[in-house]
């Protein structure tokens, strides 16, 4: 078997980034637009505002979620 080359460990550390932003728009907020929409009980159009406010904050204030 090779050996791992060192340049694989002797590097800046780098982060990861989760995609919570598409997360959010494509999944999250796409369900509870669902349930907003089908009138569905106890789920109010303030749960679907919150998120969408954070996101527009944080794209104004150039702040990766």
């Amino acid at each position: 078997m090779g050996r791992l080359e060192d340049q694989l460990f002797e590097r800046p550390k780098s982060g990861f980034v989760l995609p919570i932003e598409r997360w959010m728009r494509e999944g999250l907020l796409g369900a509870l637009w669902r349930d907003v929409s089908a009138e569905r009980p106890a789920v109010y159009f303030t749960r679907v505002r919150a998120p969408f406010v954070l996101l527009e904050w944080a794209r104004q204030h150039d702040v990766r979620l």
